[in-house]
């Protein structure tokens, strides 16, 4: 699976190569590796929604900062059941994902969520950042795994 994700991740970044600075692209791949949807921001400002799927899947997209999963691609996670983990590749090489592990409990992952989310002013940069470090902290109690490669 791993080397699955890795080719997808180097797909996804070879996508945007030639776009605008900050064009998104994601790639959502069943548990058996098959790619299953692809899709290049082409909404105005680059960007891409994480899709639903009916089976179980993993969701990758790039990140043109290269900086880490945001609070939106957490809440994506907690909220789409049957995504399994999350994965952004920056578009210089970083890579940060979080996956549902065993003990995931959904509905307690989500109210940590929001008790966090009420002491962050997400439309700021560094509050965003320090968002994701708090949550990053304590959601392991709740069966989430976070891990990065820089």
């Amino acid at each position: 699976m791993n080397t699955q994700a890795q080719t997808y991740a180097q797909e996804i970044l070879r996508s945007v190569k030639e776009l605008p600075e900050g064009t998104e692209a994601t790639v959502s791949f069943s548990l058996d590796g098959t790619a299953v949807k692809r899709m290049v921001g082409d909404l105005g400002d680059g960007r891409v929604r994480i899709q639903n799927m009916a089976e179980k899947y993993i969701s990758l997209h790039n990140h043109a900062s290269n900086a880490m999963l945001s609070p939106e691609d957490i809440s994506a996670l907690l909220h789409k059941e049957n995504m399994v983990g999350i994965g952004v590749v920056g578009n210089k090489g970083a890579f940060f994902s979080c996956e549902k592990v065993y003990g995931y409990n959904q509905k307690k992952a989500l109210v940590l969520y929001d008790k966090i989310r009420l002491k962050y002013d997400l439309s700021v940069v560094e509050q965003r950042i320090a968002f994701v470090q708090e949550f990053k902290k304590e959601a392991s109690v709740y069966g989430l795994k976070f891990s990065e490669s820089l």
